[in-house]
């Protein structure tokens, strides 16, 4: 009879398991379910083949239960599908040009969204077409996702610049940032013909210049018979155009970044345009050193050190390796001595020991 019993929960066993496989995620199953209410319009329902929400915030690795802020949401086409998936166990945040949004989200299917006040968007005086904005902060942190759909083209240099900052202060380290824009040619004039479309090669630069790493990009988008250089609203491209689709990771402090700064002040450095890496020769940093990039002797020669800039500070400033060796680059760095992350690092002890493969 055991026997029996054994043989028959083997056969059923399999059949239990795929069932459990065949189960989709919640948080595809909340997308859906958005995706069909009534709440959007016919209209807004014919732009998903060209849009593919779904295949979209699956790409940005959005979750139900995540803390979310979205930039520019204008008419609501995606907080209408946000804001009902995280309403039960996540957090909707929507910032700059909410107008249209703040009467949506009074309404059913969005109890866990809020907006965050921005009154600080004017018309640039540099380039007409665009808006700009000061340094400012949405004063929200810790967040999980920030998203900004065909937005990046609104704001001039200046306006882009502390957006993307802000954006990068609001997220908790480790955080994302999804963003959706219309293709220009690369390194093609900005035109009357071309200003709603953005070079994707520099905004990677730009955002990256905030302290992002680019970690995914996606073709969901891609238009290959979209010339790249008509006005986006003209009958023969509008609603088939280009779209660059990029994900960026926070990775990096704003103290790591002054230190790279400050290391800029001294040769050799040179910093590979898309590698990431620096050479930079750092030791003894004390509260004394003002630059916090010196130099090291080893057999009265100076040594560099060549390290990545992400995989380094990112290491540096992780609590669980402090007074750790370290291995960077495959090379063996004892005593990492005592680093401090707020206003002043400082080190007791940072040595180069011989160099010992250790990966």
């Amino acid at each position: 009879m055991k026997l029996l019993l054994s043989a028959l929960l083997l056969i059923a066993l399999p059949s239990t398991v795929f069932a459990e496989e065949d189960v989709p995620p919640l948080t595809e199953v909340k997308i859906k379910a958005a995706l069909e209410h009534e709440r959007r319009s016919v209209a807004e329902r014919e732009r998903d083949r060209n849009r593919k929400p779904l295949e979209t915030l699956e790409f940005f690795r959005l979750e139900h239960d995540q803390t979310v802020l979205e930039l520019v949401p204008g008419g609501g086409w995606y907080t209408k599908i946000l804001g009902p998936v995280l309403e039960e166990n996540g957090k909707l945040y929507l910032s700059i040009d909410t107008r249209r949004v703040a009467e949506l989200i009074k309404g059913e299917g969005f109890g866990s969204s809020e907006v965050v006040p921005f009154e600080g968007i004017t018309r640039s005086e540099t380039d007409q077409r665009r808006y700009t904005a000061p340094e400012f902060s949405f004063g929200i942190r810790k967040v999980d996702l920030v998203l900004t759909f065909r937005n990046l083209h609104n704001f001039d240099d200046t306006g882009r610049h502390n957006l993307n900052k802000a954006a990068f202060d609001a997220l908790k380290k480790g955080g994302l940032y999804g963003v959706i824009d219309h293709t220009r040619r690369h390194m093609a004039a900005d035109t009357a013909e071309s200003w709603r479309r953005m070079d994707p090669v520099q905004m990677i630069k730009e955002i990256e210049s905030a302290g992002f790493r680019l970690v995914d990009y996606s073709t969901l988008h891609y238009r290959p018979d979209d010339e790249l250089r008509y006005e986006v609203g003209r009958k023969t491209v509008t609603g088939n155009t280009d779209r660059f689709t990029l994900l960026f990771e926070k990775t990096m402090t704003h103290l790591s970044l002054q230190v790279i700064k400050a290391c800029r002040r001294f040769e050799p450095f040179v910093e590979l345009q898309y590698q990431r890496l620096v050479y930079c020769y750092l030791a003894n940093l004390t509260r004394s050193n003002r630059h916090w990039c010196s130099f090291t002797r080893e057999s009265d020669h100076l040594v560099p050190f060549l390290f990545s800039v992400e995989a380094f500070w990112q290491q540096v400033f992780d609590d669980s390796l402090r007074g750790k060796d370290l291995c960077i680059n495959g090379v063996f760095h004892h005593r990492i001595g005592d680093l401090v992350g707020h206003d002043v690092l400082r080190s007791t002890d940072l040595e180069r020991t011989s160099p010992v493969k250790c990966r």
